[in-house]
């Protein structure tokens, strides 16, 4: 890991209004090297996309200089001072992932992920601000809306992308982890403890949110907006990790359709950040099985049972799998096979 900062190193310079004058005069205001608090910013796989990153940081309604850092060298820190006469000062951060467009016509970059961060120092005290770049808030386009605000999963201020969902930037100072040098290697998981017992997985159903799925319920087929159709499958997971797992999904007919085992679905897989749930697993929905991309090559699934395999490994090695056979509707959205 390269270690990068941003900090000034004895003062910060404030422009300030005297009683009898109006012009400017510069206060040089001191800075307590006691505390600290260290941006570390890491990303998922849409590291090895991104161009630069761009990070835009104030202390106490006070901007720093902005600071760019070539991609590559994620993971990397940005160190923070508190100014003595105020130890436990506001931060405020707008961390900004870029990526670049060969083209054609011509190359262009654009901010394709953002994240808002506010917290503030501990007297005394080096704390670590983790700020993770995920895919799950990358757009997929490299165009800009009509009114040019970054694209993106766009959040309204103070909320900002986290886990692929719009969630408070704000952590209290009593959040922030204790800083070590290694942080980036040892990331807290919600979802798997270091003694972690054996890997179970669900296999449910949800767009947005994970619904209970029993052996031969019959699923919901969706027809997409370009003429597929695809089956919208949820996941609860337990004692895997929370990021960089890999989830797949693929299906079968069984044997009872055709005697060697009928069609199958090839795999699909993505990977996404589980979010830790209050029953102890946790949970990624939105996990799409595509059927057919159209309605000829989805009809040989209609009306039959599909075993549904789901299998799930974590970084670490991982692993857990589960089939659960389920019925395709007779029809989808009123339209019928030939």
């Amino acid at each position: 890991m390269r270690l990068l900062f941003l900090s000034l190193v004895s003062s910060i310079a404030l422009a300030a209004l005297t009683a009898c004058s109006s012009s400017p005069h510069t206060v040089v205001a001191q800075l307590d090297d006691t505390t600290v608090v260290v941006l570390g910013v890491q990303a998922d796989d849409i590291g090895k996309s991104l161009t630069t990153v761009h990070v835009v940081a104030s202390v106490d309604g006070v901007a720093l200089p902005d600071q760019t850092f070539d991609a590559t060298k994620l993971p990397f820190e940005v160190r923070l001072v508190a100014p003595s006469a105020k130890r436990d000062a506001r931060i405020d951060l707008t961390i900004g992932g870029i990526m670049t467009h060969s083209g054609p016509p011509a190359p262009e970059s654009r901010v394709v992920i953002t994240r808002l961060a506010t917290t503030a120092f501990v007297p005394g005290e080096t704390r670590l601000l983790r700020v993770r770049l995920g895919g799950e808030c990358l757009s997929k386009s490299l165009s800009l809306a009509d009114d040019d605000r970054p694209i993106g999963l766009r959040c309204d201020a103070p909320t900002t992308c986290i886990n692929g969902a719009c969630a408070s930037s704000t952590l209290s100072a009593a959040e922030l982890e204790p800083y070590a040098a290694d942080w980036a290697n040892h990331a807290p998981d919600h979802c798997r403890s270091e003694n972690a017992g054996p890997p179970e997985v669900l296999l449910g159903v949800g767009e947005t949110a994970w619904a209970p799925l029993a052996a031969g319920d019959t699923v919901t087929v969706v027809e997409g907006p370009q003429g597929g159709y695809h089956i919208w499958f949820a996941i609860e997971t337990k004692n895997l990790g929370q990021y960089g797992s890999t989830t797949t999904l693929s299906a079968t007919q069984p044997s009872s359709v055709q005697a060697d085992g009928g069609t199958a679905v090839p795999p699909t897989s993505r990977r996404a950040p589980y979010l830790p749930k209050s029953n102890g697993y946790c949970e990624v929905a939105g996990s799409r099985l595509v059927l057919g991309n159209s309605l000829p090559s989805t009809c040989p699934f209609l009306g039959k049972p599909l075993d549904v395999t789901l299998v799930v490994t974590d970084g670490k090695g991982a692993s857990a799998r589960t089939t659960t056979r389920v019925q395709i509707p007779a029809t989808v959205g009123g339209a019928h096979c030939p």
